[in-house]
């Protein structure tokens, strides 16, 4: 077998079968592992090379996956490091080495065994790609400040270091809010221009959604200070009217004036003329001269006798 540095792997390599979790070439990643065939992957990848594939289910429910319920890209990744853990699991930190086509899958000693081959990436127009590599750069960082994503000092070195535009485009696609099926999209793509495209577009959805949600947390923020302010002002008055002696506020007189409305049962057209009179005078300071011209309609609107009736003699 050649050495990891060519971005070789051997032809046949233990499988796990990962549920939505997708890795990519020269992504650096723990995971734990739990499910007995897969702890036996792991555990037959570390007596020999160290290699393993991984590839994302179709169905994360599936807890015994066959080639069916898997999809048929993926990447094949070298274990650096192994933690046991209690229950019978074990921590791998894995780095991806390269994509991969699921050719054959069947089941040795306990564990899968995948034969597949490697998937060469298509690089196009370098002066392209490369274009393409410093907008979603930018647009990224502009994300990460907006969507309050903070790196980590080492993805923010890994991100400036490369210079490879298919390798940033496998990045930036692991570190965004996306869903594992469209992060599997991302994977299948050999085209490095279609990759390119494909991530520059999410990531014009995702700032998108940055500024809808700037624009709704902007408002309710405004709506909430209005109504802190509005109860602020109205405790204040009820303190001043306090001080002053007054028996009752404007919004208790009006409270007191809406239940007699509503006892009243009178139609919509009577009934919203005299709402609009309370409104009026629960808006009003209770000095103004306005105001007692309003309280006096009110009291005598509701003095008036509105369902009794007597008998005429004509």
């Amino acid at each position: 077998m050649e050495e990891i540095e060519k971005n070789s792997a051997p032809l046949t390599v233990p499988l796990v079968p990962l549920r939505d979790v997708v890795i990519y070439p020269h992504m650096v990643t723990s995971l734990d592992i739990g499910r007995e065939g897969s702890v036996a992957a792991v555990r037959r990848a570390t007596k020999n090379d160290r290699y393993l594939a991984m590839i994302m289910q179709r169905d994360a429910a599936q807890n015994h996956p066959a080639m069916a319920h898997l999809y048929r890209e993926g990447s094949v990744v070298k274990i650096k490091q192994l933690l046991q853990l209690p229950g019978g699991m074990v921590r791998i930190l894995v780095e991806g080495i390269s994509r991969i086509h699921l050719l054959d899958l069947r089941e040795e000693d306990g564990c899968l065994m995948a034969d597949i081959e490697d998937v060469q990436e298509k690089k196009g127009d370098p002066v392209l790609a490369e274009t393409y590599r410093r907008e979603i750069i930018k647009e990224f960082m502009e994300w990460t400040q907006h969507a309050k994503q903070n790196l980590s000092e080492e993805a923010m070195e890994q991100l400036h270091a490369t210079e490879d535009p298919g390798e940033t485009a496998d990045f930036i696609a692991s570190q965004l809010m996306i869903q594992p099926g469209v992060k599997q999209e991302i994977l299948q793509l050999a085209s490095v221009e279609k990759r390119l495209k494909k991530v520059k577009q999410l990531l014009d959805v995702e700032m998108e959604i940055c500024s809808l949600e700037e624009k709704i947390n902007s408002e309710v923020r405004v709506n909430m200070e209005k109504e802190q302010r509005d109860y602020y002002l109205r405790q204040k008055i009820k303190a001043i009217h306090h001080q002053l002696g007054d028996t009752g506020s404007p919004d208790e007189e009006a409270d007191s004036y809406r239940a007699k409305l509503k006892a009243l049962e009178l139609p919509k057209e009577q009934s919203e003329k005299i709402e609009r009179e309370i409104s009026r005078l629960a808006s009003m300071p209770p000095m103004m001269a306005e105001s007692a011209v309003i309280r006096n309609y009110l009291d005598w609107i509701f003095d008036l006798p509105w369902h009794q009736e007597s008998k005429d003699n004509l």
